[in-house]
């Protein structure tokens, strides 16, 4: 067991290697599950069999950091502060040197960095995937929709149970997915133009540098 949610934004994204080592050092835990345990990169390489990838629309993930974000500071998420949190992270992470490097060599193949919405997030999403997918790929691994729990929770969570020899414990229940989030404050133009950006990131491949 174990989990690649939290990883350094950028600088740990840019190759495999250094994914897969943030990885293993990031809020995993041996199947006691008691403690942060020392060696996890040892124990990911050696250890791990099964990978479960979870995968989401984009565009619900960075509106759901945005919503998590406005809730943590007391405050309702709405369209105009959406975009105000977008250019945020613009400002920020788009001076990173990583994101820097990456956006000069994608505007050379000539894909459309500057013509979409919050691109060094979903720049960073893609990363994410591409890294995920190729340590998945060295092992027994399926593939989960985050939307598919959403209409189906149940039959969804009992064939990851399957999927790795588990039986359900709890006779109460699953508890429910509930993060659905408004994918229509962006426009059907601007949702075009990530759509655009992600598949000529997936079809030139630029990120392995």
């Amino acid at each position: 067991k174990g989990a690649c949610s939290r990883i350094g934004y950028i600088r740990g994204l840019m190759n495999v290697g250094s994914f897969s080592e943030s990885c293993a050092k990031s809020k995993s835990y041996k199947p006691t599950r008691g403690r942060k345990v020392k060696g996890m990169k040892s124990y990911w390489a050696r250890t791990v069999k099964k990978v479960v990838v979870l995968v989401r629309n984009p565009l619900g993930i960075l509106i759901s950091r945005y919503s998590t974000h406005m809730r943590k500071q007391g405050m309702k998420p709405s369209k105009a502060d959406f975009y105000n949190f977008c250019d945020g992270y613009n400002a920020h992470w788009g001076k990173v040197k990583e994101i820097r490097k990456a956006k000069k060599k994608l505007l050379k193949l000539k894909l459309p960095w500057e013509d979409t919405p919050c691109a060094p997030e979903f720049f960073r999403i893609y990363v994410w995937y591409n890294n995920v997918y190729q340590i998945a790929n060295k092992r027994e691994h399926i593939l989960v929709r985050y939307e598919d729990f959403l209409t189906d929770f149940e039959s969804n969570m009992k064939g990851i149970l399957d999927f790795a020899g588990l039986k359900v414990a709890n006779p109460r229940g699953f508890l429910w997915m509930t993060d659905e989030v408004h994918t229509f404050w962006v426009t059907e133009e601007e949702e075009a133009k990530i759509l655009r950006f992600m598949k000529a990131l997936s079809a030139e491949n630029p990120v392995m540098m």
